[in-house]
C-alpha cells in the first residue's frame, strides 16, 4: 500500500500543476506489481455475460515496464449537501428501471430525482457510501493495492475538486 500512497500523491500533484509546466519524462514512476507481494494476481475473473479474464499462461507474468493507473471517482458524498439542498438520493438506474421499466421515456419522471444529481449503474460492493468513509477507502486501498494498481487519477472535471473528499483518502492511505 505504501507504494499506492506515493503514486496518489504524485497524481494529486499532477492536478495542481499547470499544463506544460513539466516534462512527461519528470512524471515516470516505475510499476511495482503486487504478483510477488500477492501470489493470487492476476485474479482470475467472469463477468456476468460469461467474458473471462486471461489468465498468466495466456497472457504472461506482469510486466516490469507498464503502470496500471485506474480513474477514482471521488462524487460520492452528500451532494444535496454539497449543493446547499436537502438531502436526496441516492438514485439508482437499476432500482429505477426495475421500479417502472419505462422510465427512460420519462425524464420528468420523480424516480430520476432533481435535474443534474448523480446517478449509480447499481449499488456499490459496500453499499452506498460517502466518499469520506474512512472504512470504505481503507478497503478500496487494499483491493486497488492487491490488484496492482500504480496510479489513481481523480476525475475533476465537473467544477468541482471534492477537496474534503480526496483529503479523507490521503489520510486514510497514509
Amino acid at each position: 500500500m505504501t507504494t499506492l500512497r506515493m503514486r496518489l500523491f504524485a497524481v494529486i500533484a499532477l492536478v495542481a500543476i499547470p499544463a506544460g509546466f513539466i516534462e512527461a519524462a519528470d512524471l515516470a514512476i516505475p510499476p511495482v506489481h503486487s504478483a510477488s507481494i500477492n501470489p493470487g494476481v492476476p485474479w482470475p475473473a467472469t463477468d456476468a455475460l460469461g467474458r473471462k479474464l486471461p489468465l498468466t499462461g495466456e497472457v504472461g507474468p506482469p510486466r516490469r515496464d507498464r503502470c496500471v493507473a485506474i480513474f477514482y471517482f471521488l462524487w460520492h458524498d452528500d451532494w444535496g449537501k454539497r449543493h446547499g439542498l436537502p438531502k436526496q438520493g441516492p438514485y439508482d438506474i437499476a432500482r429505477i428501471l426495475a421500479a417502472d421499466p419505462d422510465a427512460l421515456k420519462k425524464p420528468d419522471s420523480p424516480l430520476w430525482g432533481p435535474y443534474g444529481f448523480p446517478h449509480y449503474w447499481g449499488e456499490p460492493l459496500f453499499g452506498y457510501y460517502r466518499g469520506d468513509d474512512a472504512w470504505v477507502l481503507r478497503k478500496h486501498a487494499q483491493m486497488l493495492a492487491d490488484a496492482g494498481v500504480d496510479t489513481l487519477i481523480f476525475d475533476a472535471t465537473n467544477a468541482t475538486t471534492y477537496r474534503d473528499i480526496y483529503t479523507k483518502l490521503c489520510q486514510v492511505f497514509m
